[in-house]
């Protein structure tokens, strides 16, 4: 006789008959992956991956000055050419300044904005959203333009040969060119960029006896700032003083810049080309010159040693004695003593005297830059 177990258990049976999933009647179908940005297919995620990269990636913009990019913060002291601009990877572009704002600038627009301002701060943003499925990719520069004309630089040239250049360094004497009123206009940045110049010079020298409080190390970090503004701004004193802080700072990644000193161009093209064949001369009309501005006193005695080793005819053990010298001077700092055992290395190759090069050469053949010369010269020689 049936009984209730009996039926339920028929019963469950014809519901999992009725509700059982087929087997598929082919292989499992391959697993695709779809770009999120257009309709294209790929079969694996590196396939993806790399059409991602070669189709949807938002370049960056960004904004070419004379070949360079600016930082995101940057001061122009010298007046921008429309040749120097460039624009690349931009669908849009946005400019802000002095309280102005324009949302679509055209880049020939942008090219004559840039090379008309003078004394404005600006903020250029660039962006790139030719992807409509892409976030747009931007880029902002902060320009700060500190352009002054020619009679404000002038201005603060004669100030500074009144204040400094004729009288004995002090930091009364720099509060008072700092505080002249031809320092305070347009010019200003010049007359900050010589205070920090002057300033180094104080802590370098002796900064005890002007009761300065920081280390005279500090005279690298004045010369370094000084360097940055001088060297944009268009005049034969600004260039100078840039070239000086450069030799100092053994600096010779600028190209030689003829200043008008003969010495300083010397000691400047020997030190940063030691193979040139040809150094600055004497000009015929040297002993009409006149002080222009001030330089410490070690860097000075640096460019004479430059020029009076250069001006040798041949090469003696007086020589020898009169560079080893000054490069155990204790008054000089490092950077000046391997300057000097530079020089009294270049004198000595250059009057085939290599025997009596080898000595300065070992010390300085793992200092940079010199090493970068140094070092083959002196495997050059004979064992």
């Amino acid at each position: 006789m049936p009984t209730t177990g009996w039926i339920l258990e028929r019963a469950i049976e014809r519901y999992n008959e009725n509700t059982e999933r087929k087997a598929p009647s082919g292989p499992p179908r391959a697993r695709v992956y779809l770009c999120p940005f257009c309709e294209s297919v790929r079969n694996s995620p590196m396939e993806l991956d790399q059409h991602v990269a070669d189709a949807h990636t938002a370049a960056r913009p960004f904004l070419m000055i004379n070949g360079r990019e600016p930082g995101s913060l940057s001061e122009w002291r010298r007046p921008i050419h429309p040749n120097q601009v460039h624009v690349s990877n931009a669908t849009g572009i946005e400019l802000n300044w002095g309280g102005q704002r324009i949302a679509n600038v055209e880049p020939k627009d942008l090219v004559e904005k840039l090379s008309r301002f003078r004394q404005e701060d600006a903020v250029l943003t660039l962006t790139n959203s030719r992807e409509k499925r892409v976030a747009a990719v931007s880029q902002s520069y902060k320009l700060s333009f500190r352009i002054a004309g020619a009679m404000a630089l002038a201005s603060v040239e004669r100030a500074f040969s009144e204040h400094i250049t004729h009288q004995t360094l002090s930091m009364a004497m720099l509060e008072c060119f700092a505080e002249d009123e031809r320092c305070l206009t347009e010019g200003k940045d010049y007359a900050i960029a010589l205070s920090q110049y002057i300033l180094g010079i104080l802590h370098k020298e002796d900064p005890k006896a002007i009761h300065l409080t920081t280390p005279s190390s500090l005279y690298r970090e004045n010369y370094v700032r000084a360097e940055l503004a001088l060297r944009d701004i268009p005049r034969a004193l600004s260039q100078l003083i840039a070239q000086i802080t450069r030799l100092a700072l053994n600096d010779f990644s600028e190209n030689l810049i003829e200043t008008g000193n003969w010495e300083l161009d010397l000691t400047y093209m020997l030190l940063s080309n030691p193979d040139c064949s040809i150094l600055p001369s004497e000009p015929p009309d040297s002993e009409e010159r006149h002080p222009i501005c001030p330089i410490d006193h070690a860097t000075g005695r640096i460019i004479t040693l430059a020029a009076r080793m250069c001006s040798q005819e041949r090469w003696s053990p007086l020589l020898d004695s009169e560079c080893r010298s000054v490069v155990a001077s204790s008054v000089l700092d490092a950077d000046d003593q391997v300057k000097a055992a530079a020089i009294w290395a270049l004198a000595a190759w250059r009057l085939d005297a290599k025997a009596s090069a080898a000595e300065p050469l070992r010390k300085i053949q793992a200092t940079f830059p010199f090493s970068i010369w140094a070092e083959p010269y002196l495997n050059s020689l004979p064992r």
